[in-house]
């Protein structure tokens, strides 16, 4: 695919019906950005969108979003661990190594109830808000009540949890404590694996076998006990 976009940049009136359409997802982040490039410089020279499309292969709704400004291919993200002390990379370890879980979890989107996705996640569960508060200053998250659906309202105890779901963060963050870590290491070491293919890819990408395998493995690491929190076992997708 990437001979076939440099062929298409280099040659200015290409328009062969024999062609497929150019789909986002077959490039890598840095051909999409020099097709977007291209894209830009036609609109410039007065090309209509139309033109575009033709020209380039690839849908007019695609290079309609482009040129109104709609959209924006997704960059390639260099991910760099996160800023830590070792005072905090300690107390980040220890929290989720106690109370913590990472994992993934399945959603419908309410726009789209046909479609599921599949977001990524570290959580921290705790009584103390000052604590989790402490441990949000360094990694950042939201914190929000939790209880759990297995225990009787009236043992209940007011649990909460700091949750990251942002795939670039749960990589940074990732990045700096894996190493320290010991019982969530495998899990740790996963994550990082899927975030950094999917990070890779455009955002509407299938998942692929690979990581349908990281996905499966990371369920079944946390399902074997790996020393995650009972507390928020249940959040992980069957």
């Amino acid at each position: 695919m990437a001979t076939v976009l440099i062929t298409i940049l280099k040659r200015e009136a290409y328009s062969s019906p024999s062609m497929p359409t150019i789909k986002m997802q077959d490039l890598s982040p840095t051909e999409r950005e020099a097709l977007y490039q291209k894209v830009l410089e036609l609109s410039k020279k007065g090309t209509s969108s139309r033109q575009i499309s033709k020209q380039l292969n690839i849908s007019r709704k695609t290079t309609t979003n482009w040129v109104s400004g709609r959209t924006k291919p997704d960059r390639p993200i260099d991910v760099k661990p996160l800023s830590m002390t070792a005072y905090e990379i300690g107390f980040i370890v220890g929290l989720i190594e106690g109370e913590g879980n990472i994992g993934t979890s399945r959603y419908k989107r309410a726009s789209r109830r046909s479609m599921t996705s599949i977001y990524k996640y570290i959580i921290i569960s705790n009584t103390s808000i000052p604590l989790l508060e402490e441990a949000q200053k360094i990694i950042g998250g939201q914190i929000r009540p939790h209880h759990s659906p297995n225990s009787s309202p009236i043992s209940w105890k007011n649990c909460y949890v700091l949750k990251i779901t942002n795939m670039p963060q749960i990589l940074s963050i990732l990045k700096t404590i894996s190493p320290k870590l010991i019982g969530k290491r495998k899990v740790a070491l996963l994550m990082m694996k899927l975030i950094e293919s999917r990070l890779a890819k455009y955002h509407t990408t299938p998942y692929n076998e690979d990581e349908k395998r990281l996905i499966a493995e990371l369920h079944e690491a946390n399902l074997r006990g790996v020393r995650n929190s009972g507390s928020v076992n249940h959040i992980m997708s069957p």
